[in-house]
């Protein structure tokens, strides 16, 4: 799953050495990712099933906020 804002191999490349950068213990076939990264990678996912189940169908995005606005 591509992922937004992932910033992986910029961090990567900051281990110049290559040495191990695991804790005892962790897992490493884990992917952590924020709660924004996560919405994005299900509204991709939602936007691209409507856009193959139904084509001429629209989408919209509704967000909400802590402030009402006229």
């Amino acid at each position: 799953m591509k992922l937004r804002g992932s910033h992986a191999e910029r961090y990567r490349s900051l281990n110049t050495t290559g040495e191990n950068q695991w804790l005892p213990g962790q897992s490493r076939n884990v992917t952590y990712i924020t709660r924004l990264q996560a919405l994005q990678a299900a509204v991709d996912h939602q936007l691209e099933q409507l856009s193959k189940d139904h084509p001429m169908r629209k989408a919209a995005l509704i967000s909400f906020d802590n402030e009402v606005i006229h």
